[in-house]
């Protein structure tokens, strides 16, 4: 009779935590957009278009240096997050152009790294331009890693970028 006490209390208590992890996780609040414009964020960005509109791709990991600091300074601009994922999607889908960056095996973390900010980004911002950059990321990481999930996500996210485009 204790045993079977003793574990009908252990299944309680372990049932118990897994719906307040569910609860915890499914009431966390959502980040706030914020968009502050301090002097690392205007140096980051004024970087960001000048190297992007003169395609100076040998600047972007300068790039992607302001833009990390400047995030990380404020992680809820939605501005920051997508062009930081721009910044790592453009990193790694323009690699042919460093040989050494080619060559290394983690040249393809950037599409990884360009889906996270993109999204977060949308998350923020919701702008469809971003969705449909983030679906692009997806699809690649997701054929890379051969995860048919991502692939999938893209596409549907790729779909509904398209259905919220303004006509």
């Amino acid at each position: 009779m204790t045993e079977r006490l003793i574990l009908t209390l252990c299944l309680m208590l372990f049932s118990n935590i897994g719906c307040m992890r569910s609860i915890a996780l499914l009431t966390s609040p959502d980040k706030k957009p914020e968009v502050t414009k301090t002097p690392l964020f205007i140096k980051a960005e004024r970087n960001f278009w000048s190297t992007l509109h003169t395609g100076e791709y040998a600047k972007v990991d300068e790039v992607i240096k302001l833009l990390q600091a400047a995030y990380i300074e404020n992680p809820n601009n939605g501005i920051l997050a997508t062009h930081l994922g721009f910044a790592y999607m453009w990193k790694s889908s323009e690699r042919r152009h460093d040989k050494e960056f080619l060559e290394d095996p983690k040249s393809i973390n950037g599409f990884d790294l360009a889906s996270r900010y993109l999204e977060e980004g949308y998350n923020l911002r919701k702008d469809p331009r971003t969705l449909g950059f983030a679906d692009n990321a997806n699809m690649t990481a997701g054929t890379i890693h051969k995860d048919q999930y991502r692939v999938r996500k893209g596409c549907f996210q790729a779909k509904e970028a398209i259905d919220h485009w303004p006509d």
